[in-house]
């Protein structure tokens, strides 16, 4: 009796397991960019919470299905049958490589991606600028890093530091409030800021539950872009948006770590 109920057991976790393996291997070969959690502590897009949660479930499948290769059936199936019980734990094995090897190559864009915006980052902070990088985000959530230099051709630039916003603690996140009412421009003069800007900024403040380091929103012709530099623990996340005159909403572009965005130019 104790036997069977020891199969039924490791039956019943091989099959969850199985689920499991399905649902996330799914979600990461679909390489969907979009981020379904963009203010969580550490927001991932879609395909790498599927190869997040496939590395992380990996030892516990693996013994799973090792153990039902040893027990169940052990008087009645052969061993080379059994040895189907070890298939699952083989496949997230190759997922989970293919996962570390994409996370390491570089970005390329699909031919159906659009690019949306040029940037220009300083990727040395809190050092002095020094590590200068291009690159070139995407409609599909990639950015691809550029060799080509360049310089905006009229992007306005308004800097809303960390005292713009009041922040207060309102259950398990951070409610930011407008209380500034300067923000420093391009020649770094303090100014206030013009309608549309004090607009985006207010919409940063409802939307970000974060303590807010330093806000950009930098205006190239009708578009605008807003880099959000985050103070989350241990991290200094950057999310960029771009946002969205008509529904006032800002939609997340990219988030990099201890990042600054110098310059944008949209495309």
């Amino acid at each position: 009796m104790a036997k069977k109920i020891w199969n039924t057991v490791l039956i019943v976790i091989n099959i969850a397991g199985l689920i499991c393996l399905i649902y996330y291997a799914v979600m990461y070969f679909m390489h969907d960019n979009s981020v379904p959690h963009p203010d969580a502590m550490l927001p991932m897009r879609k395909w790498e919470i599927g190869g997040s949660a496939l590395t992380l479930g990996f030892v516990p499948l693996c013994i799973a299905n090792i153990l039902a290769c040893i027990f169940v059936g052990r008087e009645r199936i052969k061993l080379r049958l059994r040895l189907l019980f070890l298939l699952p734990c083989v496949i997230c094995l190759i997922t989970v490589v293919h996962f570390f090897i994409s996370s390491l190559l570089p970005y390329e864009p699909s031919a159906s991606a659009e690019p949306l915006v040029k940037v220009k980052l300083d990727q040395s902070l809190p050092k002095a600028p020094n590590e200068i990088t291009y690159g070139i985000i995407y409609d599909d959530g990639g950015m691809e890093v550029i060799d080509e230099a360049f310089e905006s051709d009229g992007t306005l630039c308004y800097t809303a530091d960390a005292f713009y916003f009041d922040p207060k603690i309102a259950g398990d996140h951070i409610e930011n409030t407008v209380t500034g009412t300067k923000v420093t421009d391009d020649l770094g003069n303090e100014i206030a800021p013009p309608d549309d800007i004090r607009e985006i900024l207010e919409v940063v403040g409802e939307s970000v539950p974060h303590d807010i380091i330093k806000t950009k929103v930098f205006k190239c012709k009708n578009s605008y872009f807003v880099s959000v530099q985050l103070n989350v623990n241990w991290q200094d996340p950057n999310d960029f948006y771009q946002y969205d005159a008509s529904t006032k909403r800002l939609n997340l572009l990219y988030s990099w770590d201890s990042v600054d965005v110098l310059d944008v130019m949209a495309q």
